[in-house]
């Protein structure tokens, strides 16, 4: 099965570029209906190697971690793949 390849519009680069920083990869793709999280994810790559966006602030970095493994609490089965990671506090909140 082929994958289709659906161009990028104008203003859909213009919101990665201008919320990149702030929001993580799962919000940006609610504000980017029909664009998967990994279709995000590889045009953020492209637009970091051409330098139109930079890394992400400490705080988006550490919402994003806590969205990946917030689903992921049961922990410590074997293959879990919670080995090595940092655990984050019941009561973390994000600053604002």
């Amino acid at each position: 099965m082929s994958r289709r390849k659906v161009i990028w519009k104008r203003s859909e680069i213009e919101i990665i570029i201008k919320n990149h920083a702030t929001k993580t990869t799962k919000e940006l793709a609610t504000m980017l209906p029909g664009r998967s999280e990994k279709a995000i994810n590889r045009k953020i790559e492209k637009l970091r190697d051409a330098g139109k966006v930079q890394h992400r602030t400490a705080d988006t970095v550490r919402r994003a971690y806590y969205q990946r493994t917030k689903k992921k609490k049961t922990g410590g089965e074997k293959g879990s793949g919670s080995k090595g990671r940092i655990p984050i506090p019941d009561d973390y909140e994000p600053l604002e």
